[in-house]
């Protein structure tokens, strides 16, 4: 299943608000976030972890997860121009400051360019930057009250949303929420009418 696919099914359940959609995601998983979110106007907010990476720096460098390079992006922009399809919607990107895979003149040169969007859009204060102490984690200290705020995500934290997330899917009913979960640590979440 697509995420995009996994959007649609969310949407289409009777028991969810599909005004009330999120994706957050870690690493490949943040990546797929930011893809997804960049397509999906119905994602109302989205986290995106581990992935305030540039095409332009991941090429150069002798790491480069491969699945995450979209061929032929750069004679048009790059992930920020990505990026900034999400605007005026929220977004969270949480960076660690020890991030070996994300050198900080790269990240602070992807969120120039992002932040012209946000800022083009009036929306300057949607796009909100969380550095951590510490590398390429999941981190949530910013996130997690701000999914409150944004799509009423109360109970995230209790859920004890798990650190690995595999391939299937698998749908959690819990106090009142429906929390997707799907390959490559990203999640779609959705939550229950009334």
């Amino acid at each position: 299943m697509t995420a995009c696919g996994g959007l649609e099914c969310l949407a289409r359940d009777p028991r969810v608000d599909s005004n009330r959609l999120g994706c957050v995601g870690l690493s490949y998983g943040g990546r797929m976030t930011m893809l997804t979110a960049a397509l999906e106007p119905r994602i109302r907010a989205a986290v995106i972890s581990g992935a305030l990476n540039m095409m332009q720096e991941r090429i150069i460098i002798p790491y480069s997860c491969s699945a995450q390079v979209v061929s032929g992006l750069l004679q048009y922009g790059d992930t920020p121009e990505i990026a900034s399809l999400i605007a005026p919607r929220p977004c969270l990107w949480e960076v660690g400051t020890k991030d070996e895979l994300i050198p900080a003149r790269w990240a602070e040169e992807a969120l120039t360019r992002i932040r012209r969007a946000y800022k083009a859009c009036d929306a300057e204060d949607r796009l909100i930057v969380d550095r951590f102490q510490g590398g390429h984690a999941w981190n949530g200290r910013a996130a997690y009250p701000w999914l409150e705020r944004i799509l009423g995500w109360r109970e995230a934290k209790a859920m004890g949303i798990p650190r690995s997330i595999e391939r299937n899917v698998h749908i959690w009913p819990k106090l009142g929420t429906l929390l997707v979960l799907m390959a490559y640590n990203m999640s779609l979440v959705a939550f229950s009418q009334g």
